[in-house]
């Protein structure tokens, strides 16, 4: 029997702090529906840092899905939210989906 895929390899959580002025280090495209699909990671930028101390499978990759982000109390779930969310400063959960 096929094993079950582990909860990392379908959905985790990244914790980011983003300080004023600094960008995600994402290239996003939002026109396919209430998320955000990443379509470029920069070589720069908090996501690069994230994925260089993270393991293989926990690691932001081209293609997933950011679903929800969670910051200063709220969930955003609209891609106009999270599009704006990512944009502020201070720290944030963003709540990745792999496409399979």
């Amino acid at each position: 029997p096929e094993a079950e895929p582990t909860t990392a390899r379908v959905a985790f959580e990244v914790l980011l702090v983003l300080n004023r002025g600094e960008e995600v280090g994402l290239g996003l495209d939002f026109a396919e529906g209430n998320f955000l699909r990443i379509c470029t990671i920069f070589t720069s930028g908090p996501i690069h840092e994230y994925n260089a101390r993270s393991s293989p499978e926990r690691k932001v990759q081209v293609g997933d899905f950011i679903v929800s982000i969670k910051t200063q109390g709220r969930v955003m779930t609209s891609s106009q939210e999270l599009l704006m969310a990512l944009q502020n400063s201070g720290e944030m959960k963003l709540f990745i989906r792999r496409p399979f």
